[in-house]
């Protein structure tokens, strides 16, 4: 069962990009895309916060500190891609 349900999960670089396209929302729809624990991590760290909203339900937000550490992660991943193709053609 958790093998089956970790299949439908997003890979840590496709979380970031959920969370970079939507800001904000749900804190269940989220669960349901990421995992729970997954948001809890980035809950913990700061790259989330969550609340409530004025009809008790629970919503999560990006926040600028989380925005700016996957704007980062995003740019590296990139930059080693790229020396990873570099290196290739180099037969490094």
């Amino acid at each position: 069962m958790i093998e089956e349900r970790r299949k439908f999960m997003l890979t840590r670089k496709e979380a970031y990009e959920y969370l970079l396209s939507e800001k904000q929302g749900e804190k269940n729809e989220i669960i349901a895309q990421i995992g729970e624990e997954l948001f809890n991590e980035l809950r913990l760290v700061g790259y989330i916060k969550e609340g409530m909203d004025g009809n008790w339900v629970e919503r999560w937000q990006i926040t600028h500190f989380g925005k700016s550490q996957i704007n980062a992660y995003s740019k590296l991943n990139e930059v080693d891609a790229e020396l990873d193709e570099i290196c290739a053609q180099l037969h490094i």
